[in-house]
């Protein structure tokens, strides 16, 4: 019993040492954290002390006068806002915290809007001039009200979450703030940078924490035995490996590792297997090894080793700076050396940049300072500064001409200048004689040689007395696509990196773009004195004035002293003579409503007025006007012309007579003039689908305007054909419609006959002239027509054609008879003894003829359809008179004809009939006769047609039986008799033979 009290109370006494080293513990993880609070409220105070000072340097380097200028408009403020907006943009480019820089300006309302901008205009997050800030904290508008530097933030606005600088820039006339730069920081991750920075801190303190209680715990531990050691050694274990900062526990006496974190060996990029066990010294992880023995000395001597800073190199070679802290623990019972080491490598690289930051925006604000100074001299300060921001030894600068095949050198620093001993110094080199130092315009990047020793293939040796180089690095400096520029450093003692190369490249561009400026700026004094001299040769005055009632004049040339009287002087800000009180006192209502509903719609107008010159003689006036809006669309001002257009007046109203005798003639002609217009302009060339935009053309071409003539020639009213399309025109034909515009838009004009369809649906055949109507860039509005109807002319043609045809059918038809004719009388020759072989070919000759006759009557005339008999007999019977013309004999013909017009199969059978019969007559009738007479007599009666042929001849028998005779001649008569659907008598009653024919018309 007595044994298990004195273990209880050993067990009381174990937990009451425990509890206090628990509570110990505890304390100093309080402490920890307390002073892991108040290092994140420094770090944060001094973050924003830093922006205010980076915020006076921006304000340090903007002029009040610009700013002043900017808002007093007191001159051309363009070139003063790009200034400004240059150099906000070369201070936002030059330190990657900084992600806005601004210039606020505040309204008589109160409301802040943006002055000026360093973002890019064709950036998302660009605020154009005028553009009212909404978000826009209290903090900055105090800065206008206090005058005094602010900083504020985190606060989000419609940009992201920052933390804002604000300089008010102080007028120093009034002492009043007429402008404040903004400066903003990204703080989205603003607070776990913050507790990024007091890690070590915490860390510290946890790590003791977890010491004391690993203390703590080991007394428990020797009383209760291994197992429990074990426990709080692996506990130990855990956090340090566990902790973020890199820690790492070796012999105090020897140096070497006994135990690391991941940490420790994630930093410095060894393995495990790569440090336990090996000195530190050996791995040459100090920079120098005497740190090593310092830090051992100090904490031997029980110095305090605290967030002292020390460089570091990795195994592959990096440096890395760190806040080094250090302690003597005891690990089983042997004193060791606990180091823990917080990586500031960004840190301190961020601070260098911000150095040579400086450095950088200083050398090109001198740069900009240098207005007299000559090219040579820009060039030569750059460079120098480059060496020295580079921490080169040695650098040269060469001009790249416009086709990059020639490197023409420029400027040759001091140094390199002294060590030379090149005799000739060339100053042009052909690009493809250079080695390395032509690589990066070869490449179009930078280039970096850190050994310049070492063996590369490119190189092609330096001239004898050149420099001896080391390192290189140079750069290509561009002008939008087009290298201008090459720059090179050398000699740096550490080798070149990124680093260096943006440097360089950041300083040379901005002189660039100082040359460039330069050279704008000289370009603008000629481009000014052309436009001085441009505007003095404009016949009017160009002006820009307010929206007001006065017409408050802004700006005007020098021609208003010729329109007005008034010198511009008199006019410009005005109060006691506005352009209003020129304008003619009927005029000026009018005058201010049209120029206010045009303004409101945002379109661009044009007016005549009257104006009262100075000498109170009245002008006409023509102004051409239009309104400038910012991106809100707020109105700025409204530039214009000013033309005395007094002469052009008188011209109108002459032109105005003239256009009423125009229209009067457009509606009163008798031919059709239109216009047929497009619903939208077409391009015509070769880049274009012509088809699709022909089909365009046929749908979207309408009738817009057409006098009487041509809506007669379509049956229609205005309200129908207006608006009518091709489509609508051509329905019946549309190949020929694409083919006609296509012929109209090739040539610009084109005459053609064609086929088009009237509101009635009819078909019409029209003659037309047409020619394309363009707008000023040569796209087709559409076309003007004259055309008329020609549909009798083109049926009238056609008949005359028909006519043609058959006429010169009747010609062959003739022809051919003509020859069958001959034939006969050929054949007839061979028969000159056999006279009724002889006689039976002249019978068929005359047959033959007397239809030869009626085709030859057909195509003399002019009618093709039908033959005047009258005439026809005539030249038949005459024509049989001559063949049968005897010297003992004569035969009187007496003839008795109507003009009777018939067609072709009555006047074929009928004249076959007379010939049948006259022949005849001549053959049989007068034999053995000195003399006859044979009568022919043509009647057209009521409803039939008459023939009658008798001779005063022999006659035929009385038991002649007609229908029953086998002679040729009379069985012809009866064929043709038929043909004709006729009767025929024959009566030989009386002395001689008459024959009576009667048929009606066969037509």
């Amino acid at each position: 019993m007595g044994s298990k009290r004195i273990s209880h109370k050993i067990d009381e006494s174990l937990e009451r040492r425990i509890h206090w080293w628990q509570i110990l513990a505890l304390a100093i993880l309080v402490c920890g954290i307390l002073i892991t609070v108040l290092s994140v409220y420094q770090q944060d105070s001094s973050f924003r002390e830093d922006l205010l000072i980076k915020t006076s340097i921006v304000k340090a380097s903007i002029s009040t006068n610009d700013i002043s200028t900017l808002i007093d408009y007191k001159e051309d403020v363009t070139h003063g806002h790009e200034e400004l907006v240059s150099v906000l943009q070369e201070i936002q480019n030059i330190n990657d915290e900084i992600r806005f820089v601004y210039i606020l300006d505040m309204r008589k309302d109160d409301s802040i809007f943006f002055m000026a901008d360093g973002e890019p205009p064709e950036s998302p997050d660009h605020a154009y001039p005028g553009q009212i800030y909404h978000d826009a904290p209290d903090t900055a508008r105090l800065a206008f009200e206090t005058g005094m530097m602010l900083v504020d933030g985190p606060y989000t606005d419609s940009w992201g979450t920052w933390i804002t600088g604000y300089a008010p820039i102080i007028d120093p006339a009034t002492g009043q703030a007429v402008a404040v730069i903004g400066m903003d920081v990204d703080a989205s991750n603003y607070y776990s940078m913050l507790m990024k920075g007091s890690i070590p801190i915490f860390g510290a303190s946890i790590f003791l924490s977890v010491l004391i209680f690993f203390l703590g715990s080991t007394q428990e531990r020797i009383l209760r035995k291994k197992l429990f050691l074990e426990a709080s050694e692996k506990k130990f274990h855990d956090v340090f490996e566990a902790n973020p900062t890199s820690m790492v526990i070796s012999s105090i006496e020897d140096g070497s590792i006994l135990e690391v974190n991941t940490s420790y060996l994630r930093t410095l990029k060894y393995s495990r297997e790569e440090v336990i066990g090996k000195n530190v010294a050996d791995l040459e992880i100090y920079s120098s090894p005497e740190i090593r023995v310092e830090l051992t000395k100090k904490l031997k001597n029980k110095e305090q080793i605290q967030s002292e800073e020390v460089t570091l190199k990795c195994k592959d070679g990096t440096i890395l700076y760190g806040l080094l802290s250090a302690t003597i623990i005891d690990v089983e019972d042997t004193p060791c050396i606990l180091t823990m080491i917080i990586d500031i490598t960004e840190k301190k690289v961020a601070e260098n940049a911000k150095s040579l930051n400086y450095k950088r925006i200083h050398a090109l604000l001198q740069l900009g300072q240098m207005t007299t100074a000559t090219l040579q001299e820009m060039t030569d300060y750059a460079l120098e500064k480059a060496i020295e921001i580079t921490q080169s030894k040695t650098g040269y600068l060469a001009f790249v001409n416009e086709d990059e095949n020639v490197l023409i050198m420029y400027s040759w620093s001091r140094s390199a200048m002294d060590q030379c001993n090149i005799v000739e110094k060339p100053t042009e080199y052909p690009l493809e004689s250079t080695g390395l130092w032509g690589e990066a315009v070869r490449q179009q990047r930078p280039i970096i040689i850190n050994n310049y020793y070492s063996a590369n293939p490119l190189k092609k040796g330096l001239p004898e007395g050149h420099v001896k180089l080391f390192r290189h690095m140079n750069a290509p400096i561009f002008s939008g696509d087009q290298i201008v520029m090459l720059a090179g450093v050398g000699n740096k003692d550490e080798e070149y990196n990124k680093t260096d190369v943006q440097h360089l490249e950041l300083l040379m561009q901005g002189l660039w773009s100082l040359i460039e400026r330069k050279q704008t700026n000289e370009a603008l004094k000629q481009s000014e004195g052309r436009f001085k001299t441009l505007v003095g040769n404009i016949p009017g005055a160009i002006f820009r004035c307010k929206m007001d009632r006065d017409w408050t004049m802004l700006f005007v040339s020098d021609k208003m002293k010729d329109i007005s009287g008034y010198d511009p002087s008199e006019l410009i800000n005005s109060n006691k003579r506005t352009y209003n009180s020129l304008i003619h006192k009927d005029d000026q209502e009018m005058v201010y409503r049209e120029v206010l509903k045009n303004i409101h719609n945002k379109e661009s107008y044009q007016l005549k007025y009257r104006l009262i010159r100075k000498d109170g003689n009245s002008r006409w006036i023509h102004e051409n006007a239009s309104g400038v809006f910012d991106q809100n669309d707020n109105l700025l001002y409204i530039d214009g012309v000013i033309v005395d257009v007094t002469e052009q007046k008188q011209a109108e109203l002459e032109l105005m007579e003239s256009e009423k005798m125009l229209n009067n003639f457009f509606s009163q002609s008798l031919i059709g003039f239109f216009f047929m217009m497009l619903d939208e302009p077409i391009e015509w060339n070769d880049s274009v689908d012509k088809e699709k935009v022909l089909d365009y053309a046929i749908h979207n071409q309408r009738i817009t305007k057409a006098n009487q003539a041509m809506l007669d020639q379509y049956r229609a009213t205005e309200d129908e054909f207006i608006g009518r399309t091709l489509y609508n025109l051509f329905k019946n034909d549309l190949e020929s419609c694409r083919n006609i515009c296509r012929q109209l838009f090739d040539n610009g004009h084109w005459y053609t006959k064609t086929s088009e369809c009237r509101m009635d649906d009819t078909i019409m055949c029209v003659e037309g002239d047409y020619i394309c109507l363009y707008d000023d860039e040569g796209k087709i509005l559409g076309y003007f027509g004259v055309q008329q109807d020609i549909t009798e002319k083109k049926q009238l043609e056609e008949i005359n054609k028909n006519q043609l045809i058959v006429s010169e059918i009747h010609h062959r038809v003739k022809n051919n008879l003509q020859v069958i004719i001959s034939l006969l009388n050929m054949q007839a020759r061979l028969f000159k003894n056999q006279d009724s072989i002889k006689n039976a070919f002249i019978d068929s000759q005359n047959r033959i003829r007397s239809m030869s006759l009626a085709h030859e009557k057909l195509y003399s005339t002019n009618n093709v359809a039908s033959i005047e008999i009258s005439d026809y007999v005539s030249s038949l019977v005459n024509h049989i008179s001559q063949i049968y013309y005897s010297y003992d004999k004569s035969i009187k013909i007496n003839l008795d004809l109507d003009n009777v017009y018939l067609g072709m199969d009555a006047t074929i059978p009928l004249g076959l009939i007379i010939n049948e019969i006259v022949t005849n007559s001549y053959k049989h009738a007068f034999v053995n006769r000195a003399e006859g007479h044979i009568s022919i007599s043509f009647k057209e009666l009521d409803d039939f047609y008459e023939l009658i042929v008798e001779d005063n001849g022999t006659g035929i028998p009385e038991n002649f039986d007609y229908d029953q005779s086998k002679s040729l001649g009379f069985k012809i008569i009866n064929l043709l008799v038929e043909q004709l659907h006729a009767n025929i008598n024959i009566d030989t009653s009386k002395k001689g033979t008459r024959y009576n024919i009667k048929f009606t018309s066969l037509n």
